[in-house]
């Protein structure tokens, strides 16, 4: 079966060529991940504890050790294959493109 042309997604003004975007981009991945646990009702703890649901990681990214924000880093790193796995792609906006 043929693959479809990838779908192509506009973020906003977000601009990939500004110094701090993989920074803004881990921030909020963090940020989301936070809102999926404590929506869970998972909440911060110094120790992880599943049965619990006490997370060490529920905290600003700033705050977060260095091992812990790579994680963040790398999931940002590993978005466009995620999107051409599932047929899309990044792409810079045409007002971005001309500018």
């Amino acid at each position: 079966m043929p693959r479809a042309s990838p779908r192509l997604y506009y973020f906003g003004t977000f601009d990939s060529r500004a110094p701090d975007w993989g920074l803004v981009a881990a921030i909020a991945e963090h940020e989301g991940w936070m809102a999926e646990k404590t929506g869970e009702g998972w909440i911060y703890g110094p120790r992880r504890d599943d049965t619990a649901k006490i997370h060490p990681s529920i905290i600003p990214y700033a705050e977060l050790s260095e091992e812990e924000r790579e994680k963040d880093r790398s999931a940002v790193r590993n978005y466009p294959a995620l999107l051409q796995r599932a047929g899309l792609k990044l792409q810079r906006s045409p007002a971005e493109l001309t500018s």
